[in-house]
């Protein structure tokens, strides 16, 4: 491990150790450390948050591996780093090529993984994670992806589009509706985007749960954005009526579907961050 990601990794147990108790058994919470970390591995090495996908968050149980594909830039440094809930959890982290085959790794048996990469040519690479083992049968991990010449996320920033955004899925998730974050094998249920006007950013290979599905998204007050949901022959399926601060929508999926979601900004004042959701009641 090169002597900078040492540094980061004792700085981090040391700030760990306030909130080691707080064991992250939410997508909230799990997506709230991994940002912590993320935003301390920018700081300390200059990399900026991947625009467009750089925040996930999955249910996943011990021994099970949840991948997630993304489109890379040649020649462009990236630092992908994950999350569990705590240290004693062993989180693996792969990077893979469309063949499979295994480009980079960290094996090592702790709950940080940190994987540099640098593409030798554009294209789609796969993130794997893979919960090895843990103090309970299964937990929320999380995933956040940096580069060279990325965007500012702030802190502020981060807190103020999760409060907004937690605050409305809490509520999907009390009586009468009881809504449950997307547990389903192999599907993540939280996505973390940094978006721009005119950005239209699609999330192919949504595999929902059968039956009714939430897809919620927030931003901030300034941005107006909207939700196009399309079955696998291209078809819309399910669509916001208008652009919204947050757009949501709901779909009954029928058994073995996949889905494609993309979503459209209509208006903002910069570039910002934006939270996805999948719930299912």
């Amino acid at each position: 491990m090169p002597y900078f990601y040492l540094v980061f990794l004792v700085m981090f147990l040391h700030c760990a150790k306030v909130t080691a108790q707080a064991s992250p058994d939410s997508p909230q919470k799990a997506l709230n450390a991994v940002f912590e970390k993320g935003n301390l591995m920018a700081a300390l090495s200059g990399h900026e948050w991947r625009p467009g996908l750089n925040l996930a968050a999955a249910y996943l149980p011990v021994g099970q591996t949840i991948s997630l594909n993304v489109t890379l830039l040649k020649g462009v440094d990236y630092v992908f780093l994950a999350s569990g809930p705590t240290e004693l959890t062993d989180v693996d982290m792969y990077v893979r090529d469309v063949a499979g085959k295994v480009l980079a790794e960290d094996l090592q048996e702790d709950g940080t993984p940190v994987v540099e990469f640098r593409p030798a040519a554009s294209g789609t690479f796969q993130l794997q994670l893979h919960l090895a083992a843990g103090t309970s049968a299964e937990a929320y991990v999380a995933l956040c992806l940096l580069r060279r010449g990325g965007r500012q996320v702030t802190e502020k920033e981060y807190r103020n589009t999760a409060a907004g955004f937690f605050m409305a899925a809490k509520k999907t998730t009390l009586p009468p509706v009881g809504a449950q974050w997307q547990k389903q094998a192999g599907a993540w249920c939280l996505f973390g985007y940094s978006l721009q006007e005119k950005d239209g950013i699609s999330l192919g290979g949504i595999r929902p749960t059968p039956g009714q599905n939430i897809f919620a998204v927030a931003g901030p007050a300034s941005a107006k954005i909207t939700l196009h949901l399309a079955n696998q022959t291209g078809t819309i399926v399910a669509q916001t009526t208008e652009p919204q601060t947050f757009p949501l929508l709901r779909y009954t999926s029928p058994p073995n579907t996949t889905l494609d979601l993309r979503i459209g900004v209509e208006r903002s004042k910069s570039h910002f961050l934006a939270l996805l959701g999948v719930l299912h009641e």
